[in-house]
């Protein structure tokens, strides 16, 4: 029993100079990786945050293309209904003009008759 403790005396110190160097190269090795990974990190960071103002720049992009159309749509669809209330004018007044020389015909056409009517009831002149 005694050699076994003499033994576990002896041990103990190189056991803990063997965990202590691997504390040592844990720690020297796992600060390079917290530092490789907090690097990365950051160079995400950066590039989320470039990437965020490229997409600020095309949203206000957007965003002023958008204003200018809605600008514009009043303008088209002034311009449209006015071309329907012309188009609706210019009906009527064709549906006018229709009516009225089918009224100037229908004169015309009983005029003649009239005229017609009143030749065949004069005499003639071969006859005299």
């Amino acid at each position: 029993m005694d050699l076994a403790i003499e033994f576990l005396k002896l041990l103990t110190p190189v056991l803990l100079l063997i965990i202590t160097v691997l504390l040592a190269v844990i720690g020297y090795f796992g600060r390079q990786k917290i530092g490789d990974f907090t690097t990365a990190v950051a160079e995400l960071k950066t590039e989320l945050k470039e990437g965020i103002r490229e997409n600020e720049d095309k949203i206000v992009s957007l965003e002023k293309d958008f204003y200018k159309h809605q600008a514009r749509l009043p303008h088209l669809f002034i311009t449209k209904d006015e071309h329907v209330r012309h188009m609706t004018i210019v009906e009527k007044k064709i549906d006018e003009l229709r009516h009225s020389t089918e009224q100037n015909m229908g004169l015309l056409n009983s005029d003649i008759k009239l005229l017609l009517h009143e030749m065949s009831k004069r005499p003639s002149n071969d006859e005299a």
